[in-house]
């Protein structure tokens, strides 16, 4: 990991990215830089006076202010920045693959615990680096409790590159890593025919499960927990009193249902890592 990298518009979510990525740069020691986006719609721009583009800019600049002044640094280095363009443009624009970029979210509860908001949802889908989803109001290193890292596995090739990065923060925390593989059945449940299905299923995950972690070099010890239920619900349950939860994306621009939810509803921060 070269820099965190954190989106900032000033709001409660754009602090609690901050505060997860400091926490993160204690831990690995890497720089964290706060971007700004500003922008003004093309129509606009014949018709406004310098001053007011002048304007526009000045109030990214004290989002950026208003954001670290709000977070203890911890002695990690943090700088801002200003960039003029749209905002998920820019920070997709900002890292790279070896980066570790860092958004907020809208709200702690309600109806605004629901949404993403545009930014965040256009990053998660196009960006090329490994992406961590905080809400304002979500806990993350908690004390007193066990910690926990859980990561949603599957067949899918992005899988791996999530249990890698499950199992290095979990290192990185001192936590128990728990992977995930959740199944459906594709017929009515309750069935002679569905329970067998049901079992051969599971036997399947299981040994899935059991490669996938195999194929991972790691000190970290590993749960593997093959279960029916959907993917989304099973994912979201865990991640209740978790320190992070980690999903695969499958393609480049486009995130999945599974990767979403989890984004919208986890009770923790959430590592999205793109496909490799």
């Amino acid at each position: 990991m070269t820099t965190i990298v954190v989106g900032t518009d000033g709001s409660g979510g754009s602090v609690a990215a901050l505060s997860w990525a400091v926490h993160q740069a204690q831990l690995t020691g890497t720089p964290v830089h706060l971007i700004s986006a500003w922008t003004v719609p093309p129509v606009a721009t014949f018709s406004l006076p310098p001053s007011t583009l002048d304007e526009f800019r000045q109030v990214a600049e004290a989002s950026v202010e208003r954001t670290m002044s709000a977070v203890p640094t911890l002695g990690v280095e943090v700088t801002g920045e200003v960039i003029e363009g749209p905002a998920a443009d820019v920070l997709c624009q900002a890292v790279g693959p070896d980066d570790l970029l860092v958004v907020g979210t809208r709200g702690a509860g309600g109806f605004e615990r629901l949404l993403l908001g545009s930014v965040t949802r256009a990053v998660l889908h196009h960006t090329h680096a490994p992406t961590v989803v905080v809400r304002a109001g979500m806990p993350f290193a908690q004390e007193g409790h066990d910690h926990t890292v859980v990561v949603g596995v599957d067949a899918a090739t992005s899988s791996r590159r999530a249990l890698v990065a499950a199992v290095e923060a979990a290192r990185q925390r001192g936590a128990a890593c728990i992977a995930v593989h959740a199944c459906q059945l594709g017929i009515a449940a309750g069935s002679l025919v569905a329970a067998h299905a049901a079992a051969a299923m599971t036997e399947a995950a299981e040994q899935q499960l059991a490669s996938r972690i195999d194929d991972v070099e790691t000190e970290v010890k590993v749960e593997g927990r093959a279960v029916m239920g959907p993917p989304a619900a099973t994912l979201l349950e865990l991640s209740t009193g978790a320190d992070l939860l980690v999903v695969g994306r499958r393609t480049h621009g486009w995130l999945g249902s599974v990767a979403v939810a989890c984004a919208e509803h986890a009770a923790c921060p959430v590592l999205v890592m793109p496909p490799g």
